[in-house]
């Protein structure tokens, strides 16, 4: 009995080595299995990882690209609006003398021709600031420098406040894109001959691109230029705005003309202010005189509708069909009339409007707009001649 006892005592034994060694095996299996799917989702998380990075890299440069300033190759590259906003501002109290001033403007300036609700510049602003470059310039080289890129902000800051004003008024033109286009070419070029001042002077290299050089920044552009205006009356308020802009500029170069001396360039600004100055004035004057004679012509128009249809004797109204048979007949025989006094109208109304827009004495109010409009032009022209008189002396001197 004891030795069948020891023998199933040692039998225990075996299988209990034999399922600790199989305990132990699994349990190295298992630690085995356990390391290498932690190794692979670890593996795997830093895949993921690193697409998540290498996405949030790929939005963050697209971010940044799509601000319009940014590094590229070693440059720093402008090509937005909004970017040569941000770059300039980035000048301000980095710079100093004359080009401080210029900075300060030329941030007013975009600042203004990037508004989705402007169209108006403290002029005013710009003139004490072109005053100021003016006296901390070092020489007569550096003041020309100074006017020549003053007048150039000037006539981009038109450019772009005319280009919103017409779009407003005029929403169908199909010339919009190419005029923003060129006007954004016209900036960047501005920009181009500053940037390359402060460029020599830092070391960097700067690239303007044009802001508006594809078909949909321009679209983007005209879009926000729509936002200005609600209805009519808005139009009407930035037209006025717009206007009086033009012609505080006038006032204000007629003031600081001995400052600020001779300049081409200021010159060939003025005159095409002034020549937008005219024609704006031209058909304020000429509104009252259209609004007559189209009223004249919607007044033919219906008395002439009234005479086809009613009889020239209504006197018998006892036989109402025989009553409508005569209206019948005379509208059937009097719409020749019709049409041909329809026709004559509309004649008359157009040459009306060329003689209006022509301003062609043959009627009789438009002699007395010709004449304020040509004394509003000399005025204006007087102003603009300020700035080639002394040009003019000096080169009969020669």
């Amino acid at each position: 009995m004891s030795s069948l006892f020891k023998k199933l005592t040692e039998s225990a034994q075996k299988v209990a080595s034999t399922a600790q060694k199989a305990v132990e095996a699994t349990g190295a299996a298992i630690s085995d299995v356990s390391e290498g799917l932690g190794a692979k989702v670890s593996e795997w998380n830093d895949e993921r990882t690193q697409r998540e990075l290498a996405k949030a890299e790929k939005k963050s440069r697209e971010e940044e690209i799509s601000s319009g300033l940014y590094m590229e190759d070693g440059k720093t590259i402008i090509g937005t609006l909004d970017g040569m906003c941000r770059w300039f501002e980035g000048l301000t109290g980095k710079v100093s003398g004359p080009y401080s001033e210029l900075v300060k403007a030329q941030v007013l300036i975009l600042s203004v021709i990037n508004s989705p609700v402007m169209v108006r510049v403290p002029i005013d602003r710009l003139m004490n600031m072109l005053n100021r470059a003016l006296e901390a310039s070092a020489d007569d080289v550096q003041k020309a420098d100074v006017k020549d890129a003053f007048a150039s902000m000037l006539q981009n800051l038109f450019s772009f406040l005319s280009l919103k004003v017409n779009y407003l008024t005029d929403r169908k033109n199909d010339e919009a894109g190419e005029l923003a286009r060129q006007a954004g070419e016209d900036l960047a070029d501005c920009i181009r001959g500053v940037a390359a001042v402060f460029s020599t002077d830092s070391g960097t290299v700067v690239e303007v691109r044009n802001p508006l050089a594809t078909a949909q920044a321009q679209a983007d552009f005209l879009k926000k230029t729509l936002s200005m205006a609600k209805d009519n009356s808005d139009i009407l308020k930035k037209t006025n705005d717009y206007k009086d802009n033009l012609q505080d500029t006038f006032n204000l170069f007629d003031i600081y003309s001995s400052v600020i001396g001779p300049s081409i360039l200021f010159h060939g600004l003025l005159s095409k202010c002034r020549r937008v100055l005219v024609e704006i004035r031209k058909a304020e004057l000429i509104a009252p005189i259209r609004k007559k004679y189209s009223s004249m012509a919607t007044e033919k128009a219906i008395k002439t509708i009234g005479k086809a249809f009613m009889p020239d004797s209504i006197k018998d109204l006892t036989n109402p069909a025989g009553y409508a048979l005569k209206t019948a007949f005379h509208a059937a025989s009097g719409i020749g009339n019709v049409i041909s006094e329809f026709q004559e109208s509309r004649a008359s109304l157009a040459e009306a409007e060329r003689q209006l827009n022509e301003l062609d004495c043959s009627i009789p109010e438009v002699n007395a707009v010709k004449k304020g409009i040509e004394a509003y032009d000399k005025t204006l022209q007087e102003i603009e001649n300020k700035y080639i008189a002394s040009l003019r002396v000096d080169q009969l001197s020669k």
